[in-house]
């Protein structure tokens, strides 16, 4: 069975800036939901990837891939900016310390860097699950999504799954691919896909899982304005001062 999920956002969500911004899986978010109920609290453990079975649908012949595809945004409805983190080493001042300080180095340095926030009301997801219990009952720990979640990004409103006739977990209703799918996979490529070497399975950050994939374009995941509708925007607002709009 193939299903529509819709992620309702209260915050931004948050990605790091240290490497390039890719979207984020479905089955990445349900692994790490597996690994935190089994007792893990940190980023899920590549090693034990292949221990996790997802309730979600594998396809593929070497480099089997889950039928689920990566986050999808409404273009007019999304914006991206600019945030700050900083990490503090002030509760050091309410905690016994004996020693010198050093707070330039070690797990007491002071630090800061640079997050995109994505600010947009909704995220969907599309998979194909025989046992679509198993996987509500492990969204229903799903409290926040994306990066620096300790600080309320990506704080989740509410959670909405329908049932659909059309399967989109791989391939969109344009034609391009869904998700991240290894090219070696795919007997016969559209030639409008993008390549690039990515993680084509959970935890996608891990380089041992990185691989020649077919990518989704850009404007599926995140705000972009294509060369032609900048142009445009200029005419318009070029119009709209001369009073010919």
């Amino acid at each position: 069975m193939t299903y529509k999920i819709t992620i309702f956002l209260r915050a931004p969500i948050a990605f790091q800036t240290k490497k390039k911004i890719q979207p984020i899986h479905f089955d990445g978010l349900l692994t790490a939901l597996s690994v935190f109920n089994n007792g893990i609290l940190d980023n899920p453990i590549p090693q034990e990837e292949n221990n996790i079975e997802l309730p979600i649908v594998k396809v593929g012949n070497e480099k089997k891939i889950y039928k689920a595809s990566c986050m999808k945004i409404n273009q007019s409805k999304s914006k991206v900016y600019r945030d700050i983190w900083v990490g503090s080493t002030s509760w050091v001042d309410f905690v016994p310390f004996k020693g010198t300080l050093n707070s330039s180095s070690g797990i007491y340095r002071a630090k800061a860097g640079l997050l995109m926030l994505l600010s947009t009301p909704y995220i969907e997801f599309y998979f194909d699950s025989n046992d679509i219990n198993a996987v509500i009952s492990l969204l229903n720990n799903l409290t926040h999504i994306g990066s620096r979640i300790a600080a309320g990004y990506g704080e989740i409103k509410n959670i909405e799954i329908k049932k659909i006739k059309e399967d989109y977990t791989l391939i969109d209703k344009n034609g391009y691919v869904a998700r991240h799918i290894p090219v070696s996979e795919i007997k016969k490529a559209d030639p409008r896909w993008n390549i690039d070497y990515v993680g084509y399975k959970s935890p996608y950050y891990f380089y041992p899982f990185y691989d020649m994939c077919y990518v989704p374009p850009i404007d599926r995941y995140w705000p972009y304005k294509k060369p032609k509708d900048i142009i445009q925007e200029i005419l318009n607002n070029a119009n709209k001062k001369e009073g010919i709009i």
